[in-house]
């Protein structure tokens, strides 16, 4: 992949990496950035929304937010709105796996209330880490859906309004992460199989909330990244 000379160096004015490299310092190791949404005023060209409702997403000071609207994914309903995908730049295989991360701030109030981020194949294929309302509790949730069949593989209780989310494909396998600790470091949520037998896109999704009631989830930080693999 090839980056301008003119990206690099406002990448390097912005402090962030460039395109392909890792970053430097922080807890990233050799993580290298394969996509970056920066949220400027527009959504970079390569997203898709599943479901569109134009008044339930905005950009705003560098982040988007999306209204976690009535809807679902899970089982046979499949009427979540404003599902934003992109195709990743690699395929997830065993020696070249991606992670889609994002930095998620909600409030979930009510049962599936949630926001997160989400591999995408189909509306019956699917695995999301969210922060989720459940039991009357906040938890990060990763779950997998395949043939319209769903189960929760982990679930983590935490506290807080905003987390980071990272979630990899690599091979066979799916891992959700999430970001805690001082200085703040990736740690595991959960794993399992894979139900993804062919190409996957990544992205964000946001909903479950009340009908009578708008509430929004905030995505900073947004990329796409070839996660070290252990050797």
């Amino acid at each position: 992949m090839r980056t301008s000379v003119l990206a690099v160096a406002t990448l390097a004015l912005l402090g962030r990496p460039a395109l392909g490299e890792p970053p430097a310092g922080g807890d990233g190791g050799g993580d290298a950035v394969l996509f970056a949404e920066p949220f400027d005023a527009k959504l970079a060209d390569g997203w898709t929304w599943l479901r569109e409702d134009a008044g339930g997403w905005k950009i705003a000071e560098g982040a988007l937010e999306i209204q976690a609207q009535a809807g679902t994914l899970w089982g046979q309903a499949n009427n979540a709105k404003n599902v934003l995908l992109r195709k990743p730049p690699v395929k997830g295989v065993e020696n070249d796996p991606f992670a889609v991360e994002a930095t998620v701030t909600s409030a979930p109030a009510v049962t599936a209330e949630q926001a997160g981020v989400i591999l995408y194949s189909d509306d019956d294929t699917n695995v999301k880490l969210v922060r989720e309302h459940l039991e009357g509790k906040l938890y990060i949730v990763l779950a997998v859906e395949a043939g319209g069949s769903g189960k929760a593989l982990a679930k983590k209780e935490v506290e807080g309004d905003t987390h980071a989310l990272r979630l990899i494909s690599q091979g066979g396998k799916i891992r959700g992460e999430v970001k805690t600790g001082t200085p703040a470091a990736w740690t595991p949520v959960g794993s399992g199989e894979s139900p993804f037998k062919g190409e996957m896109q990544a992205g964000l999704v946001a909903h479950g909330g009340p009908a009578d009631a708008a509430r929004w989830a905030k995505f900073g930080e947004v990329r796409i990244v070839r996660p070290e693999v252990p050797k």
